[in-house]
């Protein structure tokens, strides 16, 4: 077997504090723009130096790198695309010092009884950032360097037979130690039995808790079946879900278990399955010999098969609460539309039959281009301006549709969603601010969207329909980017979360600026013009009736008109709203 691999490309740089000191064993955190699965890269921690490298990044992808590292600030990441033309990237990352906070306190029970032995957690930016310590008799604890996992630093306390609790920790005026009591409610307990479909246990299985406001494992909140199938909880919150996974079973997301019970609850897992499938051009009914075949977020496996047959180990089918069976599982071939299994394994059903899988084939002959170049409001080029692609059937009403979206179009899930787009093409700009998409089809419309430094985030429909070998081109001139500055005093308006700039047209085209425990002012860059409703948003609240939902509310909000190339400046001072848009009011 010959196995032929793509060129990659090359990113080195360097991380360094303020004064230009390298910042040895930062953590290198490489990932495709928008999506949660990271590279693993050859240097994934920098040296004494403070030098990173990586040779393997895929060519024609936008990616994001940041570093983390304990001791220091969370920074912005860096985004670049890398090509055959400029298959090199140098980035260079300045960190600041995380300020000294330190936290002591106590852990009681809710009658204010001291807890001994509590264990009190406190998370950086990754799972490798962690540290711990436990009460002691009379229940104090105290930890001398704290770490940031989000927008303030936090600990989280478990105490058997008690319910996690997660603890926001104010900062304290000076050098001096912030103070927190924790008051641990009693906790819900479950004993549990897992099996499979054959009613036989099934030892070794993971099973973990989900509460809101708590990342999975991220608390020890996980154990692990004995050989009779059988875990149990005593430390169990109000409202919690629990995920069930084990080699060779479909796993359990957002399981709803029943709590308090005195009777074993019995929970059953069913076996994953191998896909087996035959892959052939639905005209001529040959099969295709080479084909990738993607399972969930698993990176596609290359089959080479004369038959067009292959068979995928571990099918990713998992269930929720409710029984419903969801596939990830896509098919792609060169020449070939991109083919979702969903529709075919649900028709299907339970079955280990070969799966028939028809490939519509892509005439070439029958696509076109569009090209063009974006330049900004003096008429000089962008150069690395993301642009979005997006061919539908069906004419968008506008360019705010909700199918359409921000968040999915600079997320690429639309990439996933052959039901509302029927190609997803992604670009970035070159030097000389110039692009070209290939292999457009024919007979579909089009919508452009684009965004970037310096890059007001907007969209454009000015396309004709497409017709086959007629190529399309377009200039976007960019108009002079806004800006939304201001201050903001926490003590006023308290549990603060972040601020949030919505226009006012398209509640979909929303920016977010978190907040720091003290942070006292706040920005937002390279935004279009048109009307905005800014607001306070609070801290986030676990939902009553569903432990996966968060509640927030308004604590302030002011509404502003930007003009291009206009900064509107905001005082958050009070937690008083302002009523919903009014054009003859000016911040």
């Amino acid at each position: 077997m010959v196995i032929a691999l793509e060129p990659g490309g090359r990113v080195e740089g360097t991380v360094t504090d303020e004064s230009g000191r390298p910042v040895e064993r930062a953590f290198m955190d490489g990932r495709r723009v928008g999506s949660p699965d990271f590279y693993r890269l050859d240097s994934p921690r920098t040296d004494r130096l403070g030098r990173f490298h990586d040779n393997c990044l895929p060519l024609d992808t936008p990616i994001q790198m940041t570093p983390g590292h304990q001791d220091y600030l969370k920074c912005e990441p860096q985004e670049f695309t890398l090509t055959a033309q400029k298959p090199k990237a140098e980035l260079h990352f300045i960190l600041k010092r995380r300020p000294h906070l330190s936290v002591e306190g106590v852990v009681t029970d809710e009658k204010g009884k001291p807890l001994s032995g509590a264990t009190v957690f406190n998370h950086g930016h990754n799972s490798g950032e962690v540290q711990k310590t436990t009460t002691d008799a009379q229940g104090k604890f105290a930890i001398a360097e704290l770490m940031e996992s989000g927008s303030d630093p936090a600990i989280d306390v478990r105490a058997k037979g008690f319910a996690p609790e997660h603890e926001i920790i104010p900062a304290a005026s000076g050098a001096s130690p912030a103070h927190v009591t924790v008051k641990l409610k009693p906790g819900h307990f479950i004993r549990g039995r897992v099996v499979g479909e054959d009613g036989k246990p099934i030892p070794d299985a993971s099973v973990h808790f989900n509460s809101a406001g708590f990342s999975w494992g991220m608390m020890d909140d996980a154990t692990r079946t004995n050989d009779q199938g059988r875990f149990e909880f005593d430390t169990l919150p109000d409202l919690c879900t629990f995920q069930i996974e084990h080699r060779g079973y479909s796993t359990i997301f957002n399981g709803r278990l029943q709590t308090d019970q005195v009777d074993l609850v019995t929970v059953a897992m069913s076996p994953t399955r191998t896909l087996r499938g035959h892959v052939f051009a639905a005209d001529t009914g040959k099969p295709i010999e080479q084909f990738d075949v993607s399972n969930g977020r698993l990176q596609p496996t290359t089959f080479r098969s004369k038959d067009g047959l292959f068979a995928l180990k571990d099918l990713y089918a998992p269930k929720d609460r409710n029984g419903r069976v969801y596939y990830y599982v896509r098919v792609e071939a060169d020449g070939f539309r991109a083919k979702p299994l969903e529709e075919l394994l649900v028709a299907r059903g339970p079955s280990d039959a070969i799966l028939e899988i028809p490939m519509e084939r892509l005439d070439l002959s029958k696509r076109t281009s569009v090209s063009g170049r974006i330049v900004d409001a003096r008429n000089q080029p962008v150069a690395g301006a993301q642009l979005r692609l997006v061919v539908t059937s069906e004419q968008p009403a506008s360019d705010h549709e909700a199918h359409y979206n921000w968040i999915l179009l600079k997320s690429d899930q639309l990439a996933q969603r052959p039901e509302w787009c029927e190609q997803y093409l992604s670009l970035v700009s070159d030097a000389d601010g110039k692009f070209e998409f290939k292999n457009v089809l024919a007979g579909k419309f089009l919508q452009l969207a684009y965004w970037g430094k310096h890059v007001p985030e907007a969209r454009s429909l000015a396309f004709d329909k497409t017709e086959a070998r007629v190529p399309q081109t377009i200039t976007i001139k960019l108009p002079k980017p806004a800006a939304i500055r201001g201050t903001i005093d926490q003590t006023k308006i308290p549990n603060a979360r972040e601020i949030q700039a919505m226009l006012v047209t398209d509640p979909w085209h929303t920016f977010q600026a978190p907040l720091k425990a003290g942070q006292t002012t706040f920005e937002f860059n390279d935004l279009p013009a048109g009307a905005y409703n800014v607001l306070v948003a609070s801290k986030l609240v676990p939902s009553k009736d569903d432990p996966r939902m968060s509640t927030s509310t308004t604590l302030a909000s002011w509404t502003v008109h930007l003009k291009p190339g206009k900064t509107a400046d905001l005082n958050f001072s009070d937690a008083k709203l302002e009523p919903p848009l009014d054009s003859s009011r000016r911040p």
